[in-house]
């Protein structure tokens, strides 16, 4: 949104052996962080569990996973729309905004995740009083840290950033371990990790206040685009939405499946599947922190660039050559992706035996291990290919593709644990390899007419003002009328009114041969 990648790429250029280092471990926070985060805190906290505190630590993990899991899809479609909305401020130069939208969507989204939680705690799985008010108020502190990590994605103080994240996990350890030691409840054992976790966020929302307080006292803001040339929030709220839904389909299939565990306050959980499958997932980070770094870096430059000929005095043939350089980079960075996570999850595959003695996991798991690592390299291709045709504002074709990949996640989870019991994963691979083989036939397609596509769509938000309020329209009618008189009126020396009158805005008359009248 604002140039990350320009920024790591700087870093990662300079002299010193730690530099590249440094900014592919940015590039990773903002890719992943809380997902790390995460990892590594349950992991220490794994670490110091025994036989006799297990099952307190079964029933923590289970209220984390659902922390991250309703609060992002409760918050995703509201922290899209608000990061298009302060995308399109950023190209108005008008900063002084950032900081409302950013408040305003983090109330709005802890207010939606804690009303997401109350409903799926109290209603779905009807846990105890005490449970569900800790359970509900972690998810609400969770919520809050989308939008800081979508924001602070538009800054580039990325040592704060890591710093954030690295204060949050020593206090969900800290915590953690003393509400263990103080023999606290599971549920508030869970809101205290949740609270490291809002520690984290607190950081995040000063650094980016702190950065557009200070941007905004010296920008002159650009004129606002016209209503017709803005874009369809809902259509991205949706595809937000699907996309978060899509992520958890075949981990919800599993839940309520032949795998599923309860824990003590009644969730319900897959733990043979999610510990592997989560591994599995993690191995999409260094392909991620990649396109953060380099790929998005190229395609912004070459649509900046092509975007520059088009509203500038560019010739079709020039507009062309923007248009097939911008191709060739698509296809180079599609490349790129898939050799990074080729190599992860071909040596995450082959060494999915050691990687299952490392962590504790049972053999029975290496099989969907390797699933896994397969299905992981086709989700990041999915995930490259519906990224970059979002970056093109091909919203339609990013929203048809996250539901094709949530309707095949879920559905061939469920066909194929049905007709094969044994064959975990399986239907995520087969899912993530048809969602990616669709994404990338329209990404390709989108790329080699974009020439077409760009004026074509030009044309249709120029032409049509579907979905908008009359009183817009009447609005925008007057205002033009206005522009209008103010202009004949700076034209005409005759007028002394603040506005000229009708009679005064010089009229254009059709040409008519017959009476031979050129005015």
């Amino acid at each position: 949104m604002a140039g990350i990648g320009f920024e790591l790429k700087k870093l990662a250029k300079r002299r010193g052996m730690l530099a590249p280092a440094a900014s592919l471990g940015h590039a990773t926070v903002v890719a992943a962080g809380p997902w790390l985060l995460t990892v590594i805190a349950m992991s220490l906290i794994q670490s110091r569990v025994t036989l006799e505190s297990e099952w307190r630590h079964d029933s923590v993990q289970a209220l984390i996973i659902y922390c991250f899991c309703v609060s992002l899809v409760a918050t995703a479609p509201i922290t899209a729309v608000a990061v298009r909305v302060a995308s399109d401020k950023i190209y108005l130069r008008q900063f002084e905004t950032l900081a409302p939208v950013f408040l305003i969507t983090t109330l709005i989204s802890v207010v939606s995740g804690l009303a997401v939680a109350m409903i799926v705690f109290s209603w779905l799985f009807k846990i105890a009083a005490e449970e569900l008010l800790f359970a509900t108020l972690s998810c609400g502190i969770v919520s809050a840290m989308w939008p800081a990590m979508a924001f602070c994605g538009m800054i580039r103080r990325y040592g704060e950033i890591t710093r954030a994240f690295v204060f949050g996990l020593a206090a969900s350890v800290a915590l953690t371990f003393a509400a263990e030691q103080l023999a606290f409840s599971a549920a508030v054992e869970g809101l205290l990790f949740a609270s490291g976790l809002g520690l984290t966020t607190i950081l995040l929302q000063a650094v980016f206040l702190t950065t557009f307080s200070a941007a905004s006292d010296h920008q002159e803001g650009r004129d606002s685009c016209p209503p017709h040339l803005r874009p369809n929030y809902a259509m991205v709220a949706l595809g937000a939405l699907l996309s978060a839904l899509g992520l958890w389909a075949d981990t919800w299939v599993m839940w309520f499946g032949s795998l599923q565990v309860l824990s003590p306050e009644g969730l319900a959980t897959a733990p043979f599947y999610d510990s592997v499958m989560f591994m599995a997932r993690i191995s999409m980070v260094p392909a991620l922190a990649f396109f953060v770094i380099w790929v998005e870096t190229a395609v912004f430059d070459r649509v900046l660039s092509y975007i520059a000929t088009i509203r500038g005095t560019g010739t079709l043939e020039r507009i062309w050559k923007e248009a097939a350089a911008l191709h060739i980079t698509i296809r180079q960075m599609l490349t790129s992706v898939i050799l990074v996570q080729l190599l992860a999850s071909t040596a995450l595959a082959l060494l999915a035996h050691v990687a299952i003695d490392a962590s504790g996991l049972l053999f029975q798991q290496t099989g969907l291990l390797r699933n896994g690592a397969i299905g992981a390299l086709f989700h990041v291709v999915f995930i490259a290919a519906t990224s970059i045709l979002l970056f093109l504002d091909r919203v339609r074709a990013f929203t048809c593709l996250q539901a094709l990949f949530l309707v095949l996640n879920g559905s061939l989870t469920l066909v194929v644990t049905a007709w094969l019991p044994e064959a975990y994963g399986i239907g995520y691979l087969l899912a993530a390899a048809l969602s990616a083989v669709a994404a990338v036939v329209v990404l390709e397609d989108t790329s080699e007419n974009i020439v077409s596509v760009t004026f074509a769509e030009a044309h249709r938000q120029a032409t049509t003002r579907k979905g908008r309020p009359r009183i817009f329209a009447a609005l925008e009618a007057m205002m033009a009328r206005y522009k209008q008189l103010a202009a004949a009126r700076a034209l005409s020396p005759h007028s002394n009114s603040p506005i000229s009158s009708p009679s005064t805005v010089p009229i254009r008359r059709p040409y008519d041969p017959s009476k031979g009248d050129h005015s």
